[in-house]
């Protein structure tokens, strides 16, 4: 390559029709300066030059059929390429046929400059700039071209105003230059040598590339444009030779983790950084298509925007139960039949809240109202019974709520919810007592989390160290589910007093279940216990006193007086009061989802 200042002599000239104003960047392929044509001296447009930096040609006409077949290529996130024209110019004392082709100019620069998204949380705009991107790709596709050298620097950004507001836009570029460049000056548009090593598909040095590899490319470069910071490490050994260092890059690729964003950036969604890593995934075949993609963001956007339903559609299972209008209600998600251990709730954020409802007198038209509102506002993290007491329904939540959050579901519900009465109550902890080993995996994050529920294969990910048991599995029909709870004689306990109780109580409780596994017929299949946060906001609360739920599933009638029998004998008649309410098996609605 020659000096910057060789190529900078060409400033002021006319070069395929356009004025060459200043010079942008060299490279290997191109010479790019920033023109404008007479005509339009305000309209400014990137001019790549191809035959400066190279020697002979093989013929510029071809590769001008090549350019104009960029050209026409239409689409928002696609930088748009203009004519491209044959010229002559005198370039270093001699005569030089160059091909000149015009584009937009982009005057904030490429993303390699820039990470656009580095170090902010991601807005409903950047999102919808990725989708645009990803459809942008797929215009490329379309058109029967392969980009081949997706990366940061290939992706321009832009300012464009919307509703009086300044947004960066971003464009793709530089897709079919190889097949420009090789038409015009010869070699082989395949030939690994001109690869980016940082971004490059490990099939890339096979040449078996193809439209996955751009998936794969495009991954690598939503990584960098998130971190700043390349997804895959460089190899150790120092290599001179080209082509070793080619296998030493596809190595790296191939055997490296999949880069998980969430681990550079506190911003990343933790279902962005999934779909990431699964467009990152060494074998083609796995990659998600381009609509996959979109879709996964359409998601992201909808959890995204709390001003809008997160979803337009119910679960058809669920609406196929409202469709009958009629008892029993019953609902688990055919996605996700699982428990997670309570221990991955809190990795992935989630807190858990107990709902009470008292209803009144609860019709069908009340439950639908009810879960369509929960599973449209709040996804499908929750667990919601009918019971038989002094409170119609019990809501297990998992969720990310702040205190005015949890207020304002209180009252939304009361409002939907005619003549209702709620209380929230937020958990301290969870213990799931029939969950068999409860660790989990040292490195357990939330997209590890998200990849178990959605049933995406990741190597190294342990479903077992996620997972408590299945939602589906069999339960004898006279069982009957239950919940206890447990509140201090004294409502202003002390910290000290509350905290043994809690205590003690989950030490019977488990002796209970640990006895209770070595006779052949269990009297308990499930049993959770939650412990609650201090009484602070009577608003949210109401009078709710409890310091504890006991959340069980006894295999019979005749065992439901043994929990809180336990209880009492743990630390006294006259420490505790408990209340049980039995569930009616009108209404189960069961999800252990975690929000991602």
């Amino acid at each position: 390559m020659q000096d910057n200042g060789i190529y900078s002599q060409l400033v002021g000239f006319r070069v395929g029709g356009y004025v060459l104003d200043h010079l942008i960047d060299t490279g290997g392929q191109a010479v790019v300066y920033g023109a404008h044509l007479p005509q339009f001296p305000k309209r400014k447009y990137a001019l790549k030059i191809f035959g400066l930096t190279q020697s002979g040609s093989r013929s510029l006409e071809i590769g001008k059929r090549e350019a104009e077949k960029l050209a026409a290529v239409q689409h928002p996130f696609v930088v748009k390429f203009y004519v491209p024209d044959v010229d002559e110019i005198e370039f270093e004392g001699d005569k030089r046929r160059i091909l000149a082709l015009p584009m937009d100019y982009a005057e904030l620069g490429n993303c390699e400059r820039n990470p656009p998204f580095k170090g902010k949380y991601l807005s409903i705009w950047d999102l919808r700039s990725i989708i645009g991107l990803l459809d942008g790709l797929k215009e490329i596709h379309k058109n029967e071209l392969v980009h081949e050298d997706i990366k940061p620097a290939n992706i321009l950004q832009f300012e464009e105003r919307h509703d009086d507001e300044s947004h960066i836009m971003l464009r793709i570029t530089d897709f079919g230059i190889a097949k420009v460049q090789s038409a015009a000056f010869g070699g082989d548009p395949s030939d690994p040598s001109g690869m980016t090593l940082e971004f490059m598909c490990p099939e890339q040095i096979e040449r078996k590339y193809d439209t996955k590899g751009d998936i794969y490319s495009m991954g690598a470069t939503l990584f960098y444009m998130i971190t700043g910071e390349f997804p895959i490490k460089p190899p150790n050994d120092k290599l001179s030779d080209p082509y070793k260092l080619l296998v030493a890059w596809q190595q790296e690729h191939q055997r490296q983790p999949r880069p998980n964003a969430t681990e550079r950036s506190i911003y990343c969604p933790p279902r962005l950084a999934l779909l990431i890593m699964r467009m990152m995934s060494v074998d083609p075949e796995v990659r998600p298509d381009l609509e996959e993609c979109k879709k996964e963001l359409r998601r992201i956007i909808d959890n995204t925007e709390s001003e809008r339903l997160q979803r337009l559609d119910l679960p058809k299972a669920l609406a196929d139960e409202f469709q009958s209008s009629q008892f029993p209600i019953r609902y688990t998600p055919d996605d996700f039949p699982g428990v997670f251990k309570p221990k991955i709730h809190e990795v992935c954020g989630s807190q858990l809240f107990v709902i009470r409802i008292k209803m009144g007198h609860p019709v069908f038209s009340q439950y639908k109202v009810l879960i369509e509102y929960m599973v449209r506002r709040l996804s499908d993290c929750f667990c919601l019974y009918e019971t038989w007491g002094t409170y119609d329904v019990n809501i297990l939540l998992w969720g990310k709520h702040t205190n005015e959050q949890a207020k304002s579901l209180k009252n939304t519900l009361e409002e939907r919810l005619a003549g209702s009465r709620v209380q929230i109550r937020p958990a301290i902890k969870t213990h799931d007592l029939h969950c068999v080993n409860p660790r989990v995996p040292d490195d357990a994050n939330p997209v590890h989390a998200l990849a178990v529920q959605e049933n995406i294969e990741l190597p190294g990910v342990d479903r077992d160290g996620y997972l408590c048991r299945n939602l589906y599995d069999e339960l004898p029909e006279d069982c009957v589910r239950a919940f206890t709870y447990v509140e201090p004689a004294e409502p202003a306990a002390d910290p000290f007093i509350r905290n043994a109780i809690i205590r003690n109580v989950q030490a019977e409780l488990l002796e209970l279940i640990t006895t209770d596994s070595k006779v052949p017929y269990p009297c308990f299949r499930r049993m959770s216990i939650i412990e609650f946060m201090p009484q602070v906001d009577t608003s949210i609360s109401g009078s709710d006193t409890a310091i504890m739920l006991v959340s069980f599933v006894a295999s019979q009638y005749r065992f439901l007086a043994d929990v809180p029998t336990a209880i009492i004998a743990a630390v006294g008649e006259n420490a505790v009061k408990t209340s049980t309410f039995l569930e009616t098996r009108r209404v189960v609605f069961e999800s252990d989802k975690i929000l991602a």
